[in-house]
């Protein structure tokens, strides 16, 4: 075991030009969370299409168009991405910040 394990060691969380490393994870944490919201409005934004030959609508429907979401499979893509890559972030910052 090592003489310092289990307690703080001075200096813990610095890299060597002396500044900490939190900042920077956060900055990559904020950075996947802007990943994440581009990739919900990728989601989400749709654009009216011709209804397929035959399409039915159930009586009493107030609005019979419809929509495509060409963005949808991206969209799904980045969200899944920004969240592995922010999830990575935080842990390699807190595993740096512990030795």
């Amino acid at each position: 075991m090592a003489e310092h394990e289990g307690r703080d060691v001075p200096g813990a969380g610095v890299d060597a030009t002396g500044q900490r490393r939190a900042p920077l994870v956060w900055v990559g944490v904020l950075a996947a969370a802007v990943g994440v919201v581009v990739g919900l409005v990728m989601l989400v934004s749709r654009t009216e299409v011709a209804c397929a030959e035959g399409t039915t609508f159930p009586p009493g429907m107030a609005d019979p168009r419809c929509f495509a979401h060409p963005g949808g499979l991206v969209g799904t893509a980045v969200i899944a991405l920004s969240i592995a890559l922010g999830a990575l972030v935080y842990l390699v910052g807190q595993t740096v910040d512990r030795r």
